[in-house]
């Protein structure tokens, strides 16, 4: 295991904000992943707070809890903040969406997925799914959690087949009033908390 003092070395400046804080605290979290709990206090009493797993010394998630100005960016820049963070964690993921939230929310939540090959076709998995949140009035990343993929990712247990159904026969079975957009493609989604299964994906949209 890593060291409270490790830990806070890791965790402390994890999202880049590159500041001073008034006061620096590290606590524990018990759980399916125990982590130290690191905290950076502001004078304004905003704080960092970033959870580092205690063994091996991965970062589980990060928060900054400083009040968002209003929107200078739009969703393109936000898009390009997001996956050069990731790329400078060295984190190679494809995105699958985005979302504001709340109306006239000031950020955008990403979600990225890594992916694998079946049958020589590129597979995203969802169970594994590391969501970055980007500040609208900065451009900074003010939130990440990789949680589900340090969960799953690698795991010895996961044993993905070769799908079953044909893309053709999976499409035929689209409602009519659907237009495919974009797909198929193959995925790894969650049944149930620990069950899986792989999946032909279509992005649809009625009419």
């Amino acid at each position: 295991d890593i060291s409270a003092e490790d830990a806070k070395g890791i965790g402390l400046d994890y999202l880049g904000t590159g500041e001073a804080f008034s006061s620096v605290s590290v606590g524990t979290i018990e759980g399916a992943v125990p982590c130290y709990l690191v905290t950076g206090k502001r004078a304004d009493g905003s704080e960092v707070t970033t959870a580092v797993a205690r063994q091996g010394g991965a970062v589980v998630w990060s928060e900054n809890g400083r009040a968002l100005g209003a929107a200078r960016i739009d969703v393109s820049a936000a898009r390009r903040a997001a996956g050069d963070f990731l790329a400078n964690k060295g984190l190679n993921l494809r995105e699958t969406g985005w979302r504001k939230p709340g109306a006239g929310a000031n950020r955008i939540v990403f979600a990225f997925v890594p992916f694998t090959t079946v049958r020589g076709a590129e597979t995203l998995l969802y169970p594994d799914t590391v969501k970055v949140e980007v500040a609208l009035d900065t451009g900074k990343v003010v939130a990440f959690d990789q949680k589900p993929y340090l969960t799953f990712h690698n795991s010895p247990s996961r044993k993905i087949p070769s799908p079953l159904v044909s893309a053709a026969t999976a499409k035929a079975v689209l409602k009519k009033d659907l237009k495919v957009l974009s797909g198929p493609r193959l995925a790894v989604i969650p049944l149930l908390p620990t069950t899986e299964a792989l999946a032909w994906e279509f992005r649809v949209q009625h009419g």
